[in-house]
């Protein structure tokens, strides 16, 4: 089986619970969800040299976020400053894109980001930027609980983590905390989650019993994991902001109205 074909059986699982939207202009050819293996590294000094580089990352990121902010809303601290900063990066990005032609994707989104405005266009960028750093550190965090603090590598990490994203996938898109349990007869699988993860570790060439996978991801969902996701909307410009991680949503919605008044003016 190819990676298409594996793909679009996935998504057909996962569109029983919901439907599955593709992740940005490139997922229809993608998997619903990450289905990498865990990074895991050959020594803990490599280990601890990403996760040093992701905190510093995220900590730059978040710096950068608030500049970008203070730049786009009126009432945000060093707004003058900030913002007359931003348009003299506007206005070089403008220049050095002037008359540029469009040869591959890459030059019509960055001809598109200069007419917008670079710096407004990155201040919505970033938190995906954000978001990603953050799923990272999460999943090293988590790495260094499972793995790094114990003797010996834990059995079937691959299904833990397949198992583990799944279920965050369900849960954050229907609201609800998937469900895991066993038949009588048999022992298999009895609820839609735990038929639907065996098909998926099927397809990912799991070998695993779905069960202590299954019951120990649950048991790692949090509130917020459980909490719906609102999609990004072109028509809502602050819409993609709102999984930003430590963002007041009132911010998000003054970044979208400080351009709305800009671009009236």
């Amino acid at each position: 089986m190819d990676d298409t074909e594996r793909n679009d059986r996935l998504r057909e699982i996962v569109n029983r619970f919901f439907p599955a939207e593709p992740m940005g202009l490139l997922g229809m050819f993608g998997p619903p969800f990450d289905t990498s293996k865990p990074n895991f590294h050959d020594s803990k000094s490599d280990f601890l040299e990403e996760k040093i580089l992701v905190e510093e990352a995220l900590k730059a990121a978040n710096q950068l976020s608030r500049f970008l902010v203070s730049a786009a809303v009126e009432d945000t601290a060093d707004h003058d400053v900030t913002n007359r900063i931003a348009k003299c990066v506007d206005a070089t990005v403008r220049q050095n894109r002037s008359g540029s032609g469009i040869s591959d994707l890459a030059d019509m989104m960055r001809n598109n980001a200069s007419d917008l405005g670079a710096c407004w266009i990155m201040a919505f960028q970033i938190y995906d930027v954000i978001e990603g750093l953050s799923k990272r550190k999460q999943e090293l965090i988590d790495q260094e609980v499972n793995f790094w603090n114990v003797s010996s590598r834990p059995p079937n990490h691959y299904a833990r983590a397949i198992a583990l994203r799944f279920a965050r996938l369900i849960a954050k898109n229907t609201g609800e905390k998937p469900t895991f349990g066993t038949s009588k007869d048999g022992g298999h699988p009895s609820t839609d989650f735990g038929r639907a993860l065996e098909e998926v570790f099927e397809l990912l060439g799991i070998t695993a019993q779905v069960k202590n996978p299954a019951v120990w991801a649950i048991g790692q969902l949090t509130e917020e994991d459980c909490t719906r996701e609102v999609r990004n909307s072109l028509r809502n410009p602050s819409g993609g902001l709102a999984m930003a991680r430590g963002v007041h949503p009132d911010l998000l919605a003054n970044l979208a109205a400080g351009r709305a008044k800009g671009e009236e003016s």
